[in-house]
């Protein structure tokens, strides 16, 4: 904030020093160089000759800047309080907004989970045709061997290990919601777009795994809602 005194009346006063060391000088230089002697409007133009002075006391300058800048000041409060308390209003949304979107992948979550289940015989087959597929293809297949194709299998048909996943990471988003409304945390807004990453990252690998059409469309609907509730964290400070 810079405060001015421009637009107050002033008048003009001589600097005598300052003009005294101009007459001096000239009367120094009048001994080497031949010139005409300095004019009175010559002398008064010169820069530092003439000053401005306020027609006001400088105690009565000093009071109305005070008067001002109490003014500025109580504006000033005025204004930032109005920024905190939009700030505050936008958080409350934005703190809604994603919670809302928490619930549903939570709810997405859960709806994964009985399909899982609901789809086991269809895993199993997947499993015994795959596991047949490997012994035609390797006949003396060590037991060694055949050991880590049904671990591979296995793995690659389970999704359990996704959902919990994406369970706890829930779990630790709403923690941060909560610390960050109880003010015991502040900029939680890294941490929920990296938690977002991990959420993308499980339902990814949650379709790749799907073997039912209606577990995939779960599955790019989950994506769906964890990229929205990322554009809304990245809101966060």
């Amino acid at each position: 904030m810079q405060l001015s005194s421009s637009g107050l009346p002033v008048s003009l006063k001589i600097n005598q020093e300052f003009l005294e060391e101009v007459i001096t000088l000239s009367k120094i230089l009048a001994e080497r160089i031949t010139f005409d002697p300095p004019s009175l409007d010559g002398l008064l133009a010169l820069k530092g000759v003439l000053e401005p002075v306020t027609a006001i006391s400088k105690e009565e300058e000093v009071s109305q800047r005070k008067i001002l800048e109490n003014i500025l000041l109580q504006d000033l409060k005025a204004v930032l309080e109005a920024l905190v308390q939009s700030r505050q209003e936008e958080g409350s949304k934005l703190e809604t907004i994603v919670r809302g979107q928490l619930t549903h992948i939570r709810d997405l979550i859960t709806q994964a989970k009985t399909i899982a289940e609901a789809q086991s015989e269809v895993i199993k087959k997947r499993f015994v045709d795959n596991l047949k597929a490997v012994l035609e293809s390797i006949p003396q297949l060590s037991e060694e061997r055949l050991a880590q194709e049904v671990a591979i299998l296995c793995v690659k048909a389970d999704i359990c290990e996704e959902l919990d996943r994406l369970s706890a990471h829930i779990e630790q988003a709403w923690h941060l919601l909560d610390q960050a409304a109880s003010g015991k945390e502040e900029s939680i807004g890294r941490k929920l777009d990296f938690l977002c990453q991990e959420f993308n990252r499980e339902a990814n690998t949650l379709c790749s795994k799907s073997a039912d059409l209606g577990l995939t469309a779960l599955g790019l609907e989950l994506k769906s809602v964890i990229d929205q509730m990322r554009e809304q964290v990245q809101n966060i400070e």
